[in-house]
């Protein structure tokens, strides 16, 4: 072989050697348009995610503010039933007090009113305030979640808790401040009162 031989030979691999390089820079390019492409997509499916998640809250939010509401529409159209109609309700389960400061279920000086109407009651004695106890994330895996537990503070500041699950028990905390600081888990369940706070 000639040295115009090797020349021409050499001209024609420098030419195989620049198509290769530009096929895989074209292949890279591609590579590389495909990845912004795929981490465009993931951008934005957890762009969508988000969204969701904070929709799916906010109708949390909402259902757990109806279901709160309607917890206590429940309390107070049973405690006008009551006022409306005293003779009605179990002498086991009454709860009023009436103007006069009976339960109005009991004649005054009745042994066995459950809430001690038998005596009148004065501007110096307080009555218990209910509440219910809403729990919007279940730490425990025990209680669930919605209104988990019933509770009555009494004058003293004392409150005891009643829990609504399969297996109930009731506690005593001496005041409701102990109640949350055990039981509250970082906001996730939340004191709602029934009564107003009295004066």
């Amino acid at each position: 072989m000639g040295r115009s031989d090797i020349f021409r030979l050499a001209l024609s691999l420098e030419a195989d050697v620049a198509a290769l390089r530009s096929e895989v820079q074209h292949w890279r390019s591609a590579a590389e348009a495909n990845e912004r492409a795929g981490k465009a997509l993931v951008a934005q499916a957890e762009a969508e995610r988000d969204i969701a998640v904070q929709a799916a809250n906010r109708i949390s939010q909402s259902f757990e503010a109806r279901a709160i509401a309607a917890e206590k529409a429940l309390f107070e159209y049973r405690e006008a039933s009551f006022l409306a109609n005293p003779k009605e309700v179990d002498p086991l389960t009454c709860y009023g007090i009436g103007d006069d400061g009976f339960c109005g279920v009991h004649s005054p000086g009745t042994v066995g009113c459950v809430n001690s109407t038998t005596v009148k009651l004065t501007n110096e004695i307080t009555p218990p305030r209910r509440f219910l106890t809403y729990r919007t994330k279940d730490v425990s895996g025990i209680s669930g979640c919605g209104c988990v537990a019933e509770g009555v503070q009494f004058h003293t500041g004392q409150c005891v808790l009643c829990w609504k699950t399969d297996k109930s028990s009731v506690a005593v905390y001496g005041s409701i401040e102990e109640l949350e600081a055990i039981h509250g888990h970082d906001g996730s369940t939340k004191v709602v009162w029934i009564d107003q706070k009295n004066v």
